[in-house]
């Protein structure tokens, strides 16, 4: 069973996390930046329960979220682990 490497990395001297050599999440100075399938992105936009800004790219949507509390934050988690599958399958 072929499973791609999950790692913690850095980058800009802060964690980062990494699949295989792809980025797929990332701390920002406020928040905390993933990449995300396009619609799952705009799901999260929509659901504005923690403010986002989102970019598209070619492999997917980089969503920038900035939570408020630490509530917040802990809601990210689930987002954090369709970013790190999504670059998983990539």
């Amino acid at each position: 069973d072929e499973r791609p490497s999950i790692r913690v990395d850095r980058m800009y001297c802060l964690p980062a996390g990494h699949v295989e050599c792809c980025l797929c999440v990332c701390p920002i100075e406020n928040g905390i930046i993933v990449q995300l399938p396009h619609e799952v992105a705009r799901h999260e936009i929509r659901r504005r329960e923690i403010p986002c800004s989102c970019r598209r790219g070619p492999m997917g949507s980089w969503v920038m979220c900035y939570p408020r509390t630490s509530a917040d934050a802990w809601r990210l988690v689930p987002v954090i682990e369709i970013a790190t599958r999504h670059a998983a399958e990539r």
